[in-house]
Parts: C-alpha cells; structure tokens; sequence
C-alpha cells in the first residue's frame, strides 16, 4: 500500500502509478487533495492500482459525492470525525450499493483504534467475488503518548490479527489519572 497523505497532484500521481504498477501495490491511499473528485475519477480510470480514500469526509453526503464520481475503489471513513459508528454503518451501506470497498481509517488513539475494529467486525463485505478480501484496518505504529498510555491494554496483532474486545462499550478504559496528565492536571 501507498499513502501519501494528498502529496501528489494529478500528474505527480499518475507519474508515480506508472512506476510502481508492476510492484503489487494493494491500494494507492490520498494520493490528491481530498476536495479533488474529477482529479481522484480520472487517476482511479488510467491506474491499475485501487485508490483509497475518503478520511476527510465528514458523514456520507462527502461520500455521497465521493461514490457518484467514481473516485475511489476503497472508502476509508475515518470514525472519529465522520459521525462515528452510526454514520461509519450509512457510509458503509452506501459503498456497498456503489459496490465500494470500506476500510476504516484509523489513526490516533486507542479509542479510535477500538472504533475501527468494531467497526469493521461489522462491515458487510461485498458479496459475488472470486476471492472475499480480507479487511484491513491501519493500525499506527508511530511513537504516541496518548495511544500507549491512555487506553491500557494495547492492542497487540498475533499473526497479522488482532482481537476485537468483548469487554463493555468498546472494550477499553481510559486511564484517569493519564487522562489528567495529559489535560495538563497531575493528580
């Protein structure tokens, strides 16, 4: 996978796709500005690679938009900001009928990390394909404070896996006294 977090203007990101093209590439994540539809509609029709996108979409009119115009192969609500489980399930319909992918975005907290993944033990995968794809969810791996510490326990992949929590809500607890630290409050 590439994400290059709306780096490349359209030629930038087609002189890129024709590189890499032969290297297997899963899907091409960002590669425009994420107010760029047409841009996004015609890299999606000159690419083999599938384009990934949609983590700045705020609740499913963005997507809406996103579907008509042919954008993207893969729709990446991020939850927290685009009206959470309920809008990520709306969303998720809506790519279905357009015959979308969906694959979470998920940075940030461990919040946000148990969003996604209950999120996406729900998803109903499109059906009638030669090979059902496995789903995705991006799990950062960038050194953050807030991440690691506030929701123990952290989630831990076994094997490429990781485990959707059975606890309450959804299965993490914040950590009070964390909490204050970083609000700037030391208990």
């Amino acid at each position: 996978m590439i994400d290059s977090n709306h780096a490349f203007s359209l030629r930038e990101a087609l002189e890129l796709v024709r590189r890499v093209e032969a290297c297997d590439i899963s899907w091409f994540e960002e590669p425009l500005s994420p107010d760029d539809y047409e841009g996004y509609r015609e890299l999606r029709s000159r690419s083999t690679i599938p384009i990934a996108g949609g983590e700045c979409e705020y609740g499913v009119a963005g997507f809406h938009e996103l579907f008509n115009s042919r954008a993207v192969d893969i729709a990446q609500p991020d939850l927290c900001a685009c009206g959470g489980l309920t809008e990520g399930q709306r969303i998720a319909a809506l790519a279905r009928a357009h015959f979308v992918d969906v694959t979470p975005h998920c940075w940030g907290t461990g919040i946000g990390f148990a969003v996604g993944l209950h999120f996406l033990s729900t998803v109903d995968m499109l059906p009638g394909r030669l090979r059902m794809p496995e789903p995705f969810l991006e799990m950062d791996r960038t050194e953050n404070a807030l991440r690691e510490e506030l929701t123990p326990p952290r989630f831990q992949p076994v094997d490429g896996r990781v485990t959707v929590p059975d606890a309450p809500g959804l299965g993490v607890e914040v950590d009070l006294a964390r909490l204050a630290k970083f609000h700037g409050v030391v208990p």
